[in-house]
C-alpha cells in the first residue's frame, strides 16, 4: 500500500505507476474526493476505487457509484470491514484481468478459425482452443448431417462417455431443444447423464454444452468438461457472454468451411459437365457469387461483433488489438466482395482490391495528407488461395507503417508494387519513415502482425521474405 498526502500527489502517482485498488477520502485538503475519483478513472479506468468518508450521505454514496467507485465506506470502518472490502476489490480486479486475457485469446481464436476454409483445420482449431481457453479434459463436436438428418459426433478428445456415443440423447439433446448453453456443474446429480458408473470412473465432474447456431438454426453442439465449471451454482454474465461469443465464432467458421467445401465440390462437378451442358456455366457463376456473398457477410458479422464488443473496452491496448483484428477480417471479406463483383470468379482484380484495402486503412488510422500512397500494380491476378494471405500481408505492412513509421505528423510516402517476374510474383511494400531497429529479427518478433506476415509468406505462399532498412523500411516478397 502506498499512502499519499493529498489528491494532487495521488493523481501524480496514478499518472506514473500501475495501480489496482485505490482508497480515496471524500474530503481532502486540495481536491474534492469525487473529483479525484473521476480523474483516476480517466487515467486508469481499470482501478477499483473505494470511497471513504466520515459523512454518511446518500448523495455522496450516489455520486461515488455514479463516477465509478466500487464501494463506499463510512469512517471509521472496522478492520474486518476494510479488509473484506479491499479483498473484494482485489478479487474484482483479478477477475477483470482474467476476462481481458480471455478476450485477447478470443481474438486469436477468431483470427485462427476464420483464416482457414478447410473443414478439418477449422474443427481442429476449435478443439485446440477449447482445450487451451478452458483447460478442458474432454471435448466433443457434434454436427448436423443433412443426409441422415441427424446430429453426429465428428470430433472427440479425451474420455468420451457412452452417454455421448448415442447422439440425440442427454446433454446434446437438451442443447438442441433449448438452443442455449447448458452447464452441468455436477454430472452425478444431473438426470440427463445416465451412465453414472462410467462418469465416476472417468473422474469427470462438469459438462458444458454450447449450441453452434447460424441464422437461428442449430448446426452443431460443442461440448467439453472443465474444472473451471465444477460445483458452480451460478455463472457470471461476463463468463456466459464469453462462452456465447466463442460459440458464435466457431459456428460461423464451420459454416464458412461448409460453404467453401460445397463450392469446391460444385466447381469439380460443374467442370466435368461443362462440355455437355454449356448452360450450367451461368448456374455456376450465380452459385459462386452467392457463396462468396455469404462468406463475406459472415465475416462482416464477426467484424461487427468485434466492433460492438470494443465499445465496452476502455483500455487502449486491448482496443487497438480489436481494431487490428477487424482490419484483418475486413481484408479477407474484401476478397470475397471483389469475387462477387468480378466477371471471373476464379481470380481477383488486385489493383482495385489493394486500393480499396489501403483507403480503408487510411480511414481507420485517420491519416491526413501528410502520408502519400503510391500503388503500382501490373496486370497480375491471383486465385483466392493466394489472394487471402496476400491481402492479410498487405494489411499488416500498411497498418504497421501508418502506426509507427510517421510519428508526430511526419510527412512521407508508402508505396505498394505488385508485378510478375518470369514465373514468380513480386510484392514490395515500402515506406520512407523512421525505419525499423537494425537488430530486429523477423524470425523472433513479439509483434503478432509481423509474426503473421512471416507465417503467411513461408507456410501459405511458400515464398521468400526480404527486409531492407535503407531509407526507411522495405519488405520484398516473392512467390510462385
Amino acid at each position: 500500500m502506498i499512502p499519499t498526502v493529498n489528491g494532487k500527489s495521488a493523481l501524480d502517482y496514478v499518472n506514473n505507476n500501475p495501480v489496482d485498488v485505490a482508497l480515496v477520502d471524500i474530503k481532502m485538503p486540495d481536491i474534492d474526493g469525487i473529483e479525484v475519483l473521476k480523474q483516476i478513472k480517466q487515467i486508469q479506468p481499470h482501478i477499483e476505487v473505494i470511497i471513504i468518508t466520515a459523512f454518511a450521505s446518500v448523495e455522496n454514496a450516489k455520486n461515488a457509484i455514479k463516477y465509478g467507485a466500487m464501494d463506499y465506506l463510512v469512517k471509521p470502518p472496522s478492520v474486518r470491514e476494510l479488509q473484506a472490502t479491499v479483498r473484494k476489490a482485489i478479487a474484482k480486479r483479478i477477475q477483470r484481468m482474467q476476462y481481458d486475457e480471455k478476450l485477447s485469446g478470443l481474438l486469436q481464436v477468431s483470427q485462427s478459425i476464420v483464416s482457414s476454409l478447410d473443414t478439418q483445420d477449422v474443427k481442429k482449431n476449435i478443439l485446440d482452443w477449447v482445450e487451451k481457453l478452458f483447460q478442458a479434459q474432454m471435448v466433443w463436436l457434434a454436427l448436423y448431417n443433412s443426409q441422415s438428418e441427424e446430429f453426429e459426433l465428428t470430433e472427440t478428445r479425451g474420455p468420451i462417455l457412452k452417454a455421448f456415443s448415442d447422439v440425440g440423447k442427454g446433454i446434446i439433446e437438451a442443447v438442441i431443444a433449448e438452443k442455449q448453453t447448458i452447464i452441468t456443474p455436477d454430472v452425478m446429480t444431473d438426470k440427463r447423464i445416465r451412465y453414472k458408473d462410467i462418469v465416476l470412473d472417468s473422474e469427470i465432474k462438469s459438462i458444458v454444452g454450447l449450441p453452434l447456431m447460424v441464422r437461428d438454426k442449430v448446426i452443431g453442439v460443442l461440448g467439453f468438461s472443465s474444472p473451471q465449471f465444477e460445483d458452480k451454482q451460478s455463472i457470471e454474465t461476463t463468463e456466459m457472454n464469453f462462452l456465447t461469443i466463442f460459440a458464435n465464432h466457431a459456428a460461423i467458421a464451420l459454416e464458412n468451411a461448409r460453404l467453401y467445401s460445397d463450392l469446391k465440390a460444385s466447381e469439380q462437378k460443374l467442370q466435368k459437365s461443362l462440355e455437355q451442358v454449356t448452360a450450367s456455366l451461368e448456374e455456376k457463376e450465380v452459385l459462386l457469387s452467392e457463396i462468396h456473398h455469404r462468406v463475406k457477410n459472415n465475416m462482416q458479422i464477426i467484424s461487427s461483433m468485434l466492433r460492438l464488443q470494443g465499445r465496452y473496452i476502455k483500455d487502449e491496448t486491448y482496443l487497438q488489438i480489436f481494431k487490428d483484428s477487424q482490419n484483418r477480417i475486413r481484408s479477407m471479406a474484401l476478397i470475397h466482395e471483389k469475387l462477387c463483383q468480378s466477371e471471373n470468379m476464379a481470380n481477383i482484380d488486385l489493383d482495385s482490391y489493394i486500393r480499396d484495402l489501403a483507403n480503408s486503412l487510411y480511414r481507420t488510422y485517420a491519416i491526413a495528407e501528410n502520408v502519400e500512397l503510391k500503388i503500382d500494380v501490373e496486370n497480375v491476378s491471383l486465385s483466392i488461395d493466394s489472394a487471402i494471405p496476400c491481402g492479410l500481408i498487405i494489411n499488416e505492412l500498411i497498418s504497421n507503417a501508418l502506426k509507427y513509421a510517421f510519428p508526430n505528423g511526419r510527412e512521407g510516402e508508402i508505396s505498394i508494387n505488385f508485378r510478375r517476374i518470369g514465373d514468380e510474383v513480386e510484392l514490395v511494400v515500402k515506406d520512407n519513415g523512421i525505419g525499423m531497429p537494425q537488430d530486429l529479427d523477423l524470425k523472433h518478433v513479439e509483434s503478432l502482425g509481423l509474426q503473421l506476415v512471416t507465417t503467411l509468406v513461408e507456410n501459405q505462399l511458400r515464398g521468400n521474405l526480404e527486409l531492407s532498412r535503407t531509407e526507411g523500411t522495405e519488405f520484398r516478397i516473392t512467390f510462385k
